[in-house]
């Protein structure tokens, strides 16, 4: 398939086509979205087009640096009056590491997943505080880890059961020994500011 015969710069790609909060492994079409969930209103948004905010609406503040290898990029999203800040960069071709800041009102929720490759696994440690996705058909395994434990974490077998749990409950939970989605969920009412490093290897 093309889209795994990419070259060794471009095994990172900063965002997908439908969502400029995320960051992509091209060999294993593991995504990581970057999703905002307003506490206040409980009105959760996992995925941000190009499209410019307009007063307190939903879509992107700033659109910053972004590099012609993907090795960089910058972007401020806004909901509900509410602005996250988003940095990532490249330290090798296999590993990603970003920042992120935001408010107080706001909740980030990391969701880790797969775009086309449905052969893969999702388990989350919470001592190691390490989310892994393993993919089987190529022996690839995305290992992600933050700077701080996640006030809240759940795996899922879609997207929208994360959506209705933060929605009706107010924040994810772990119903799951492993699954096809993984959610960390972090509170802007305990801090502003987390980082993230994602690091990919052949482990089968």
């Amino acid at each position: 398939m093309g889209r795994k015969e990419v070259s060794l710069e471009k095994l990172w790609c900063t965002w997908d086509t439908r969502a400029i909060n995320a960051i992509v492994f091209l060999p294993t079409s593991f995504e990581l979205l970057v999703g905002v969930f307003d506490t206040n209103s409980r009105s959760y948004v996992r995925k941000f087009r190009r499209t410019v905010v307009k007063e307190l609406g939903t879509g992107v503040r700033r659109l910053g640096i972004r590099s012609p290898d993907c090795s960089i990029a910058e972007v401020s999203l806004y909901h509900r009056g509410s602005e996250v800040n988003i940095s990532f960069g490249k330290e090798d071709p296999y590993t990603v590491v970003g920042r992120i800041t935001f408010g107080k009102s706001v909740d980030v929720v990391l969701e880790v997943l797969s775009l086309w490759d449905k052969n893969y696994s999702i388990r989350y440690d919470p001592d190691a505080n390490t989310i892994t996705t393993s993919y089987f058909s190529n022996g690839y395994v995305v290992s992600m880890k933050t700077d701080r434990k996640p006030d809240y974490w759940g795996l899922y077998e879609e997207s929208k059961e994360v959506e209705l749990d933060l929605e009706i409950l107010g924040h994810v939970r772990p119903a799951r020994s492993k699954g096809r989605v993984g959610a960390l969920q972090f509170s802007g009412r305990k801090v502003s500011e987390d980082k993230v490093c994602c690091r990919c290897f052949r482990g089968l």
